[in-house]
């Protein structure tokens, strides 16, 4: 907590630039994060299950002409057929055969492990045929054949990953895969491996890449927000500091010109002050900038800036008439008599704040049941007219009525719970926007 708050102090300090700046490289190592943390290696995931499904398929073509196989061999108990095998073992030697001759991608192979982990047949390595392979381990300690037999029994398929030597070079290992299923009725697990290490050289490849990508970017990146901010930012805000300094100074005479049209700009057209040491000739002068800041023509260009009119003659100003469709009906309110029913909240101005803690101290009282919804409602009303008595401000200190009884809001007089006659209210209704537009011009 302490180093939070050491770096959030930090931070304040800083000038807007820096500010800025740390932004945008924040946004670039957040940017880089979610390459590195989740892009890539999502992309390796889905080449590695691509990988695995092209496993998966061969040595189930393989499992499928065994299955055949055996249900022939079965067969010839009851319907012989010359031309198939006529017993398991006829099957068995029929299969071997087949599978040591059968490549795919044009190098690729498999191999038969029986239950007990012994090589059945190895079309490369014919050697290794009769041999138990449960030890063998790879250069990472990975008894890789013990894995392939019991995973395989236990859940009739697996995909075992190592490091094994390089069909190029002895001398090599690289990452590989296999993909081993167990068939019961000969107690088989048959078995072909692939290499991962392209999956591996083209995720580095793209790293590379990527990083090389970012430092361009970002070097790009900064350089344009460093020109952005130097020319559109700290140049204009600079100037404008200095110009209050030198009126607050009382140097009146000093001239803070219009840098641009945004908001920056906006704010050097309209900053003026009058301070308190300012008297006399000097004081009439600041008066006149002041009459300036609000004087027809700059007014128009604020309420272009900022669409809030100060003077009469800007709501009636020749521009905005010809220009009247392009404000959406706004010019037509501010020209109609409508315009005098929507007032400000006057002089009861409320702490908001404050008013919003008390709101959700009750309802929430309302919603877990600890209070009626009528009780939450009066403990709210009195607490904020206590809130509100008790506010005191330089100006505009709010005035509450005299309390009255709940009879006396409701009914007029004291002891009076007679009804009263509901008044007349219209039939509220929903005008067309083209129906307004054409109330407020009249």
């Amino acid at each position: 907590m302490a180093f939070m708050g050491n770096l959030m102090k930090k931070i304040q300090g800083m000038s807007l630039r820096w500010k800025i700046n740390l932004s945008g490289i924040f946004t670039i190592l957040v940017f880089t994060i979610i390459i590195y943390a989740l892009i890539l290696p999502y992309m390796a995931k889905v080449k590695m299950e691509e990988r695995e499904g092209k496993l998966r398929a061969v040595v189930n073509s393989a499992v499928s002409m065994m299955d055949f196989h055996e249900k022939a061999a079965r067969k010839q108990g009851w319907s012989p057929d010359p031309a198939m095998p006529a017993t398991r073992q006829d099957a068995k030697r029929e299969v071997i055969k087949n599978l040591r001759e059968m490549r795919y991608d044009r190098s690729e192979f498999f191999f038969i492990l029986d239950g007990d982990g012994n090589m059945v047949m190895h079309p490369t390595k014919p050697e290794l045929e009769g041999q138990n392979m449960l030890s063998v381990q790879d250069p990472d300690g990975v008894e890789l054949f013990r894995e392939m037999v019991i995973n395989a029994q236990r859940d009739g398929e697996t995909f075992v990953r190592y490091i094994w030597q390089s069909k190029y070079s002895p001398v090599i290992f690289e990452p590989q895969m296999t993909y081993a299923q167990y068939f019961w009725p000969w107690d088989w697990v048959i078995c072909s491996s692939l290499y991962t290490q392209d999956i591996v050289e083209a995720v580095q490849i793209l790293q590379i890449r990527s990083a090389l990508y970012n430092v361009i970017a970002a070097v790009a990146a900064m350089t344009i927000l460093f020109i952005l901010i130097h020319f559109s930012l700290s140049k204009p805000l600079k100037k404008l500091l200095s110009g209050i300094k030198e009126i607050h100074r009382g140097n009146l005479d000093y001239h803070i010109g219009v840098a641009s049209l945004d908001e920056i700009g906006y704010q050097d057209c309209g900053s003026w002050t009058i301070p308190d040491n300012t008297t006399g000739k000097r004081r009439a002068a600041a008066w006149l900038w002041a009459q300036f800041s609000v004087s027809k023509t700059v007014d128009l260009k604020k309420f272009l800036v900022g669409g809030t009119p100060v003077r009469k003659s800007t709501v009636f100003s020749g521009y905005l008439t010809r220009n009247i469709e392009d404000y959406g009906g706004l010019i037509e309110f501010y020209r109609s008599p409508d315009v005098k029913r929507y007032t400000d909240s006057g002089r009861n101005v409320p702490h908001y704040p404050m008013m919003a803690e008390l709101w959700w101290k009750n309802i929430s009282k309302a919603m877990t049941g600890e209070m009626t919804p009528q009780q939450a409602m009066d403990n709210l009303a009195k607490e904020q007219d206590e809130l509100m008595d008790a506010l005191e401000m330089a100006a505009y200190s709010p005035v509450l009525n005299i309390e009255k009884s709940r009879e006396e809001w409701l009914y007029g007089t004291p002891g009076d719970v007679s009804p009263k006659a509901p008044r007349p209210r219209p039939q509220p209704i929903t005008k067309p926007y083209e129906e307004i537009i054409r109330h407020w011009k009249r």
